[in-house]
C-alpha cells in the first residue's frame, strides 16, 4: 500500500472515531455496491445516521447524505472496524471474526447480507452474525445446519437484495451473437479456475461468437497467470473481460451464460430469461460445500443443461437453436423459491431492520 492511501486511511480513521452514527455498511469491493445501494437509500428514510466504508479505493457509494469512507485491505482496515461503535454493522463478509476481521465489542448487532444466491461455505461463515437477512427456505436450511449447536440466529425472511437491482436494469435484447462465460472459483482447481474454460472460448471464438469473460472476483487475487495467459492468446479475437463492479451489461448482451458451479446462472435466467449451461467435470467443490443444495439442483433440472466438456462441444449448437425457457415457469419457480420475489425487497430489509433498530437501546 502506497504512503498516499496509507495517509488517506489514516485520515478516514480519525473521523470515523469523531462521528456519531446508528448503521454501519462494510463492503470489501465496488462489485457489491448493487447490493447495498438501495438497502442503504430505503434505509435513510427513516432518518439513521449511516456511513459507508469500502477496502475498493474506487467505491463510494454516491448518495449526499451518506459519508464513504475509504479503508483499504490491511491492519488500519481490521483497526477501524474492531473500533467501530454503533448499533448496527450491515456485511457481505463470511467467517467474521476467523480472519482478520473481528467484531467490535462496542457493536450492538452484527447483520450478514448474501452476495449470491449459491456458494460454498465454511463451518464457521455465519456463527459470529446476530442477524441473517434470508433469501429463501433453502438459506434457513443452510444457515440452521452450519449453525448446529451455536448461538440462535435471527433469521429475516427479506428476500435476495440483488433480484432488485437486476429487475431494475435488465433489457429484453441482447446479441444472439455473444455468449458470457462465469466461473465460479475453488482451491479444488488448479489455479483457483476450472481451466476447461480455455477449450470453450476457443470453441466459441471458432464458431465466431463474441464471448464476454467475466472471472470471480477471486480470481484476481489468485489467478492472474491463468487471466494473462487468456489475454495473450486471444488478444487479437472477439474474446472481451468484463471486470466492471456490476454483471448487468454483460447480461443484457448476452444471449447465454456458461459457467461450472456459480450461482450467476440462477441470477442470468431467472433476471434474463436466457439459457444457462452448467460445465460440470464431476470433481469440482466449492470449498467445503456444507449445503443442501436443492435449490440450485431443481433449477438445473428445469431450466439449465448440465453438460462435460464432450457433452458440451456435441450440444451446442442444438441447446443455441433451441433457447428459450418459459417465462411463466421461471415466475413460478422463483416465487415458490425465493422470499419477496416480485416484491420490493430493498424496502421490506429497511423495513426489517428499522424495527431491529428500535429494539436496540
Amino acid at each position: 500500500m502506497n504512503l498516499i492511501k496509507s495517509l488517506l486511511i489514516i485520515k478516514n480513521l480519525i473521523k470515523i472515531l469523531f462521528l456519531d452514527f446508528d448503521v454501519v455498511f462494510f463492503s470489501e469491493n465496488k462489485r457489491y455496491q448493487s447490493i447495498f445501494k438501495n438497502l442503504i437509500i430505503d434505509l435513510s428514510k427513516y432518518n439513521k445516521k449511516i456511513i459507508y466504508l469500502s477496502s475498493d479505493i474506487n467505491d463510494t457509494i454516491g448518495i449526499e447524505e451518506i459519508k464513504s469512507f475509504y479503508i483499504g485491505d490491511n491492519f488500519l482496515r481490521d483497526l477501524i472496524l474492531q473500533i467501530l461503535n454503533c448499533k448496527i454493522v450491515i456485511m457481505t463478509l463470511t467467517d467474521l471474526g476467523y480472519h482478520q476481521i473481528k467484531r467490535s465489542k462496542n457493536v450492538k448487532k452484527y447483520i450478514y447480507v448474501f452476495h449470491g444466491i449459491v456458494g460454498g461455505y465454511t463451518d464457521t461463515a455465519f456463527h459470529n452474525y446476530d442477524i441473517i437477512l434470508s433469501p429463501s427456505n433453502y438459506h434457513n436450511d443452510l444457515i440452521n445446519l452450519n449453525n448446529k449447536n451455536k448461538s440462535k440466529k435471527t433469521l429475516l425472511n427479506t428476500g435476495y437484495l440483488y433480484f432488485d437491482y437486476l429487475r431494475k436494469n435488465i433489457t429484453e435484447k441482447f446479441n444472439a451473437k455473444t455468449v458470457l462465460i462465469a466461473p465460479s472459483w475453488s482451491n479444488f482447481y488448479k489455479n483457483f479456475i476450472n481451466e476447461d474454460f480455455d477449450k470453450i472460448i476457443e470453441f466459441l471464438l471458432n464458431k465466431d461468437y463474441e464471448v464476454i469473460f467475466r472471472p470471480h472476483p477471486e480470481h484476481y487475487k489468485r489467478s492472474n497467470n491463468f487471466l494473462d495467459y487468456l489475454r495473450s492468446k486471444y488478444s487479437s479475437r472477439k474474446l472481451k473481460f468484463d471486470n466492471n463492479a456490476s454483471s448487468i451489461n454483460s447480461f443484457n448482451n448476452s444471449s447465454l451464460l456458461i459457467t461450472d458451479f456459480s450461482g450467476i446462472a440462477l441470477e442470468f435466467s431467472l433476471s434474463c430469461k436466457r439459457l444457462s449451461i452448467y460445465i460440470n467435470d464431476n470433481s469440482s467443490k466449492h470449498m467445503n460445500q456444507k449445503e443442501i443444495n436443492y435449490l440450485e439442483e431443481n433449477f438445473k433440472k428445469f431450466f439449465c443443461y448440465n453438460f462435460n466438456l464432450k457433452d458440451f462441444f456435441e450440444n451446442f449448437d442444438y441447446v443455441q437453436q433451441n433457447n428459450i425457457l418459459d417465462k411463466q415457469e421461471l415466475l413460478n419457480f422463483a416465487n415458490s423459491n425465493f422470499f419477496n420475489y416480485e416484491k420490493n425487497i430493498s424496502k421490506i430489509s429497511a423495513e426489517n431492520i428499522n424495527k431491529v433498530l428500535k429494539l436496540i437501546n
